[in-house]
């Protein structure tokens, strides 16, 4: 019996505490700002020793100014590239080639709050690359409700729109789509049951700005489908342009008819790739804008019954040009 006794006063122990409940947060200190680095003129990155309430870092509770400008504070996040949640991103108006001095407000997750100060030397670099983009789901087999995401490099500047192209053509009430509040995320949710089983094209044009208004000069397509026994042609091919150039970002239509039922877009080199059904009378075309006015004047057309692995388009003056809205119904 007496060697059962250190086991049963562990045992009263542990009860005891159980009585009391979940151990209180002990976590009584406020963030502390570590750094402040201008990345360039536009992005400023605070450093700080804890984990930030990403709810609580919002663009009007912080101040940057200088002896002869104070910045505009476009927008306020935790840094995406932060796994551990420490660093905070403020993208700005440019700022000068002069000492800062930035002030606010950071919460961490317990609720302690600090009020920050520091002084920091202004980048005169300028910020000149886009935002890249990765689409989600990698593979193109996926389950059905279709869950579609395209994931940014940066935050991107809602504010200036972007373009978003399907086949079949889908109404707003039927795509459900919202952003992250950190602004990298676009997630589209696609439940039509119409569309269950079939494949599922979609394309992000070019022209998705970041706070620094850097556009992505080219777009990305992908489709997806949730049936195992789908039967798909591969074909890739080229678009050239009447001038003999290559057709970059075209836009490449699938129909029957007057349906849209796949769609890919082109890259930089005028080239395309992509997995579509055999459907009888099916007829391919090209469209390309060439001045960027959002009118695509040229155009290409092709019958095919069926399917080849490979084609080349040759564009010549559209007969009808038209807007992106007149080209998927």
């Amino acid at each position: 019996m007496r060697k059962r006794k250190p086991f049963l006063l562990i045992l009263v122990l542990l009860a005891g505490c159980a009585r009391q409940g979940t151990i209180p947060n002990t976590d009584k200190f406020p963030p502390h700002l570590l750094s402040v680095t201008s990345i360039n003129q536009t992005q400023v990155v605070l450093n700080f020793d804890e984990k930030i309430d990403s709810l609580d870092v919002l663009a009007n509770t912080f101040l940057i100014s200088s002896r002869s400008d104070t910045a505009e504070i476009r927008f306020a996040a935790t840094d995406p590239n932060d796994s551990r949640g420490r660093s905070v991103i403020l993208l700005t108006s440019p700022l000068i080639d002069a000492t800062y001095r930035i002030s606010g407000l950071v919460v961490d997750p317990e609720g302690n709050a600090a009020s920050i100060h520091l002084s920091f030397s202004a980048s005169t670099r300028r910020d000149t690359t886009p935002a890249s983009i990765l689409i989600s789901p990698p593979e193109p087999k996926t389950s059905f409700p279709y869950t579609i995401s395209f994931q940014f490099s940066e935050p991107v500047d809602t504010g200036r729109g972007m373009q978003i192209i399907t086949a079949p053509g889908l109404s707003d009430e039927k795509l459900q789509a919202s952003w992250n509040r950190d602004l990298t995320r676009y997630k589209m949710r696609v439940s039509d049951t119409t569309l269950q089983g079939q494949p599922f094209y979609f394309a992000l044009l070019g022209g998705v700005f970041d706070f620094a208004g850097n556009g992505t000069t080219y777009g990305r397509a992908a489709y997806v489908h949730s049936d195992t026994g789908l039967v798909l042609h591969d074909l890739g091919g080229k678009v050239i342009t009447m001038q003999g150039k290559p057709a970059a970002s075209a836009i490449i239509l699938f129909k029957t008819s007057d349906d849209v039922f796949a769609l890919t877009i082109a890259d930089s080199a005028g080239a395309f790739i992509t997995s579509v059904q055999q459907r009888k009378g099916t007829r391919i075309q090209a469209w390309f804008d060439g001045d960027g006015n959002g009118i695509y004047e040229q155009e290409a057309s092709i019958s095919a019954d069926p399917l080849p692995d490979s084609i080349i388009l040759s564009t010549s003056p559209a007969a009808s040009p038209a807007r992106l809205n007149q080209l998927i119904p």
